[in-house]
């Protein structure tokens, strides 16, 4: 689907019954109910304008078996994922757990949660039923960054060029590792 569709419509793609992969472009900002019922569809990551996840958007995607929510999605309508008996893996990025009905889903399988936030979602209605892992890092950080001393060693910019000259103030790569050049 290119990027600059913004809308996906209701039965858009609904009991089309051959489509198993399909990339949703972040310029989506509205998926209709039912819009990929009936597919064959076996991972989806909602695109990260979406708010909202309507009836039965996914219903009955038996070969569902990954979802990846945004943490922009602040509502799961009942039904949404109705039927979708492999879906085992939720990543779930919000912070604050969402409300969902009894039916948004078909089962309850495994659902990582942003660190530290298992405890809310245990707390939350429907949520409590699955197993919850909190191993998702909701932030980018570079974990260790020292000085470049030593210009003897091959340099590397993030991207994987190598640097001839002495490098610029900036974030390299030397000796596998991210390094910081300050002036």
């Amino acid at each position: 689907m290119p990027e600059g569709v913004i809308s996906i419509g209701d039965y858009a793609f609904s009991r089309c019954e051959v489509l198993s992969t399909i990339s949703i472009p972040n310029s989506v900002s509205i998926i209709g109910c039912n819009a990929f019922s009936y597919t064959k569809i076996r991972g989806i990551s909602i695109p990260k304008n979406v708010t909202r996840i309507e009836g039965q958007t996914f219903g009955n995607c038996t070969l569902l078996s990954s979802l990846t929510i945004p943490s922009n999605v602040t509502y799961l309508d009942a039904n949404a994922f109705f039927g979708c008996k492999s879906l085992t893996n939720i990543y779930n990025y919000s912070e604050t757990p969402q409300r969902i009905f009894s039916n948004t889903f078909a089962t309850y399988g495994t659902l990582h949660v942003p660190n530290g936030q298992k405890e809310a979602y245990m707390k939350a209605e429907y949520w409590k039923n699955f197993n919850i892992i909190d191993d998702i890092r909701t932030y980018n950080a570079i974990d260790t960054i020292t000085n470049v001393e030593d210009k003897d060693s091959s340099i590397y910019t993030l991207d994987g060029r190598l640097v001839n000259d002495v490098p610029k103030a900036g974030i390299y790569i030397k000796d596998g590792k991210k390094r910081i050049v300050r002036f």
